[in-house]
């Protein structure tokens, strides 16, 4: 039996099916996971969610340091057995979502990569907030949903492309680094996974446009799926119909398309028009 299931068994501890808790323990597998981060020892990590604490230990292997964060207590003790004697990892206990992250992550001067197995109610929430801050991050990888993973690389027409996409694209190069299936996990979850890594730009993909102008005009467009592009931006700007259509056709867009059909140059020029003709007039 390895470190972590043992110590899981001393503490007695119980899953939580309310904070998602769903853990591997095979470690052929995370070492492929740590692999798939290609973190170095230049590198800080930020593990959100460390479970029984075995990637973690991998982490810090890797890493020059390591935090780790997680909001359940009864693992406090797990983790100081399965991480004992590795003076670069500092365990704290919080929720991410309520946690001053700039705060906790200091000494990471230099910046620093996020790794994470997150509980699934709270992927969408928390990719959007971290993607949306001004932290120095420079890579996330993450374990999500299968389908959420879909959704992250979805294009134009995509069945998943929708503002969350857009935005991680925005920010970052995406790509699924590894497919995980349920039985890979305890207790085993109702739906596969994956492993995302998204490498974040060092420079904005379009440094002339305003970035929350930009994602705006992206949620206006997909306020109703089924709605033109003109009709959904009618619900996101106060403008007239005739000066909406001025602006699609300035910035070479069809009145008639859908907004799951743009594509993020097109909502660049979009956005940027907007800026010009309704922000700044």
């Amino acid at each position: 039996m390895s470190k972590a299931k043992q110590a899981l068994r001393d503490q007695d501890f119980r899953y939580k099916k309310g904070l998602g808790q769903n853990f591997i323990f095979d470690e052929g597998l995370l070492e492929q996971l740590v692999e798939k981060t290609e973190i170095t020892k230049e590198d800080d990590v930020l593990e959100i969610g460390p479970g029984s604490g075995t990637m973690t230990a991998m982490l810090s292997e890797k890493a020059g340091r390591v935090i780790a964060l997680d909001i359940d207590e009864k693992l406090l003790p797990v983790l100081k057995v399965t991480l004992g004697g590795r003076d670069n990892v500092k365990v704290v206990l919080g929720d991410v979502l309520k946690t001053n992250l700039s705060e906790l992550c200091t000494d990471f001067a230099g910046g620093f990569h996020i790794v994470t197995n997150l509980p699934y109610y709270i992927t969408t929430p928390l990719m959007t907030m971290l993607l949306s801050s001004n932290l120095r991050i420079k890579s996330i990888c993450a374990m999500v949903q299968a389908e959420v993973a879909d959704k992250l690389v979805a294009r134009p027409k995509d069945d998943g492309y929708c503002p969350l996409s857009i935005l991680a694209q925005l920010k970052s190069e995406v790509s699924i680094a590894l497919n995980v299936p349920a039985e890979c996990f305890t207790p085993k979850p109702k739906v596969d996974s994956s492993f995302v890594r998204l490498k974040m730009r060092e420079t904005p993909l379009y440094p002339d446009t305003d970035e929350k102008i930009y994602m705006r005009v992206v949620k206006a467009a997909f306020l109703a799926r089924r709605k033109t592009l003109l009709n959904s931006l009618r619900g996101g700007f106060t403008a007239e119909r005739g000066e909406l259509i001025e602006w699609l056709r300035e910035a070479g867009i069809d009145e008639m398309i859908r907004g799951e059909q743009l594509t993020l140059d097109d909502f660049a020029r979009l956005s940027k028009v907007i800026e010009n003709k309704y922000v700044k007039k």
